[in-house]
C-alpha cells in the first residue's frame, strides 16, 4: 500500500517540495500522525534546494512534536 511519506518521496523527486511541505502540513492537521521519517524526506529536499530556513524550520517542528532527530536527519544538515 502507498503511505504518505511515498507520495511526499514522490512530488519531492519530481520537484516539488513546496507542495510536498503543504501536504505534510495538511495531514498532520488532519490528525495523521507523521513520523521521522517524514520530516526526513522534507528536511533532505529543503537541504538539497539548498533552503536552508525551511529545513530548519521543520527540525524545529520535529523536535517541538516529540521527535529526535536522527542520524540521518544531522548528516542531512550538514
Amino acid at each position: 500500500p502507498i503511505n504518505y511519506n511515498s507520495i511526499l518521496q514522490g512530488l519531492c523527486a519530481a520537484g516539488a517540495a513546496k507542495i510536498a511541505k503543504d501536504c505534510f502540513h495538511y495531514l498532520k492537521n488532519s490528525g495523521c500522525k507523521v513520523d521521522q521519517t517524514a520530516y526526513n524526506i522534507l528536511i533532505t529536499e529543503f537541504c538539497a534546494q539548498g533552503d536552508l530556513n525551511s529545513a530548519d524550520e521543520l527540525l524545529e517542528e520535529m523536535i517541538s512534536n516529540d521527535l529526535a532527530p536522527d542520524a540521518s536527519t544531522c548528516l542531512k544538515l550538514i
